[in-house]
Parts: structure tokens; sequence; C-alpha cells
């Protein structure tokens, strides 16, 4: 069983701008997924994704809207150069040859937001070795330029 920890995310409305409420809640999710699958698709993920050491990264992967929330996954993986057989050496991927592509050690961390109550509830194995002040300052890497548009 998947044990969460929850962060409160708010945003707050800027000048005489009225609040956010569910509909922008949901915006803001919207376009951190649609921001994400464009970085994917133009293999930009490594510029975007959040390093956590060396080929290791953080990144947003599948979000579903429903009534009131939006629930997904956020993913954990290395970054490759190479694929070979174990036993032979061949090479079964070469990053020359498809730069960006192959990653290994993908591991899926779900997530829920309840936009109504602004409260994000992320699988705790997401912090990377169990820093829950940095898994907080990923989210906040992915959500405050959004946030700010």
């Amino acid at each position: 069983m998947a044990v969460f920890i929850f962060y409160n995310i708010q945003l707050l409305p800027k000048g005489d701008s009225v609040e956010v409420g569910v509909q922008g809640y949901k915006k803001l999710f919207t376009l951190l997924r649609d921001k994400n699958r464009i970085k994917v698709r133009e293999k930009k993920h490594l510029a975007y994704h959040f390093n956590i050491n060396k080929n290791s990264y953080i990144g947003p992967y599948d979000f579903f809207s429903e009534t009131g929330a939006i629930n997904g996954n956020f993913v954990r993986y290395s970054d490759t150069d190479n694929v070979s057989e174990l036993l032979t050496d061949k090479a079964i991927f070469d990053q020359k040859s498809k730069p960006n592509i192959v990653v290994v050690g993908k591991k899926k961390f779900p997530f829920v937001f309840d936009a109504k109550k602004h409260v994000l509830g992320i699988e705790k194995n997401a912090a990377p070795a169990e820093d829950y002040i940095k898994l907080e300052e990923i989210l906040i890497y992915f959500l405050k330029d959004i946030s700010d548009e």
C-alpha cells in the first residue's frame, strides 16, 4: 500500500485579481502537463526535468483530470548512454544514434491534488532519499514558473 505525504499548494491572487478557485488550480496542472509533453516530444526533458544527482531525474509523467481534482504520476528515472546485452555486451542502444530517448530504472510515483482544498498528496517514495524538503523544492521548481504566468 502506498503511503502519501501532503503539501498545501496555494496560488495567491495578484493585486485586484479574484481567487484562483478550482478551475485555476486545474489549469495550473493542465499547463504543467502540456509543458511537459512539449519538452518530452522535443527530447528536451533532460533540461526540463529536475536533476536529482548525476544522471537521475524526476519530472511530471501523466495527469488525469476529474471533478474537483487531478491525479496522475510523477516519474523518476536515469538517463543512459547505451544499453547492452549482459552476456554478449552487444549494443542494443547507442546514444550517438538516438540521443535523449532511452532511460533506465523508470519508477512512477502517484499523486492526487484536491483542487478545492488545494492539497497535494504524493507518494512518499517520490522524495529523493526521503528528503521531503528536497521534494518540496522539486514541486516548487515545476509549479512556480507556470503559476507566475
